[in-house]
């Protein structure tokens, strides 16, 4: 894979097919950039089996095992961030010429394409602010080999978890809220030093993200907000909310900062059933906010029985997860994901020492904690958590989101 340059637009036009791997954000930011420039694209490629016969403006959607015969010489665009998963499989088809995209993503004005019909459908579900977050993650994660390299410890995104109350009560919960029975706030103290150790180790972090449950059940929010504000390594503070709480006071106040995003996951029912409201309080106070209009998620909140599959099968798994780059902080310990950070927290036995790093463990020292902290971001094949996870790639089945439960579920593993 070799990063397109402007002064390859002229071989494109004698190539027998120009396709486009992946049919989302970046898909149709590169679409509108090869059309303004008098390249046909031919058609997408995508691995969600959803989109397979629909189409991005007049071009058709396929996955890689029901296309179009690919020909000899032809060019792929990789416009998705699954690399590991992708490229091994377009090379499958004995294509060589595969561009990454990341000097087009530089060229672009994205309020201009954002007003193109191609993002007519978009609009609402992914606002503009949240297109320009994920085009720095493509970028990002195309040098992660480069940082890999050069001993440079590059998150894409570190999930704070201040809480594991939630407003809501939903099953299936990827973040497992709905196994806890005594949920309780995460100690601010223990939280500020986790962050002040985490923050001097890492190089770079695109989005320090607070988490839940639902952040805004935690009273002592905003500390953590100004706290995170205070890292001049972490491009953005994002806050996760599911719009059931409209904050105030000093919750709100700290929301005030042109760092902070609020992103609002609206699920069209009791979830969220304050979501008017609160969008208009952020809009009166001038607080940046992006909205997802949520109604299915992937079948990923079960903690299974082991699954019992070999290291092949779960490496994957693991490989092809759209969870497995969320690093995530939870009373003290830095994490791969989420699920295996909530589920050592649930269930003791599943707290794998090699499968955490311990920020509070006075007997590591910073060279050792670096070294801990590079391995669990660059060196992971799978957790052990992915053998109670159903996994979460686009062949993951897909089920509403956020029913409400009464009682907690009881974990069984």
């Amino acid at each position: 894979m070799i990063s397109f340059k402007e002064n390859n637009l002229n071989e494109l036009r004698s190539k027998p097919q120009v396709i486009l791997y992946g049919a989302g954000m970046i898909g149709r930011l590169v679409y509108h950039y090869l059309n303004e420039n008098g390249i046909n694209i031919d058609f997408f490629l995508d691995s969600d089996r959803r989109l397979s016969s629909k189409k991005v403006g007049e071009k058709k959607i396929f996955t890689l095992e029901n296309c179009p015969e690919i020909k000899n010489n032809s060019t792929v665009f990789l416009t998705n961030s699954y690399f590991l998963d992708v490229v091994p499989k377009v090379k499958s088809r004995k294509i060589t010429n595969i561009f990454s995209c990341e000097n087009i993503i530089d060229k672009m004005n994205f309020q201009e394409v954002y007003k193109s019909k191609l993002f007519f459908d978009y609009q609402e579900i992914y606002p503009l602010e949240k297109i320009i977050r994920h085009t720095n993650f493509y970028k990002d994660m195309l040098r992660k080999d480069q940082y890999k390299l050069e001993n440079y410890i590059y998150i894409k995104s570190l999930d704070v978890q201040v809480t594991e109350k939630c407003s809501a009560k939903c099953l299936n919960c990827s973040n497992l809220m709905h196994y806890y029975s005594k949920p309780k706030d995460a100690n601010n103290e223990d939280t500020n030093k986790s962050l002040d150790i985490f923050m001097s180790v890492v190089d770079q972090v695109d989005e320090l993200r607070i988490i839940g449950g639902d952040p805004f059940m935690n009273k002592d929010l905003h500390k953590t907000v100004y706290k995170l504000l205070t890292y001049e390594n972490a491009k953005k503070v994002v806050v996760y909310t599911n719009a059931k709480i409209v904050p105030k006071n000093e919750n709100l106040e700290c929301l005030k900062n042109s760092k902070v995003v609020i992103d609002i996951s609206n699920y069209k029912n009791e979830a969220s059933k304050n979501y008017e409201k609160l969008v208009e309080v952020l809009r009166q106070e001038n607080i940046n906010f992006t909205t997802n209009i949520i109604t299915q998620w992937q079948d990923c909140g079960r903690v299974l029985p082991d699954t019992n599959e070999n290291e092949k099968q779960l490496s994957k798994k693991f490989v092809n997860c759209c969870n497995s780059e969320l690093i995530s902080m939870l009373h003290g310990k830095i994490y791969r994901c989420p699920f295996s950070a909530n589920l050592s927290n649930i269930s003791k036995q599943h707290n794998e020492p090699k499968d955490s790093v311990n920020l509070l463990d006075e007997n590591i020292n910073k060279e050792m904690l670096k070294e801990q902290i590079f391995n669990l971001v660059y060196n992971k094949d799978y957790l052990s958590a992915c053998r109670n996870c159903n996994g979460r790639d686009y062949t993951t089945k897909w089920i509403d989101a956020a029913v409400q439960l009464k009682v907690p579920n009881s974990l069984k593993i």
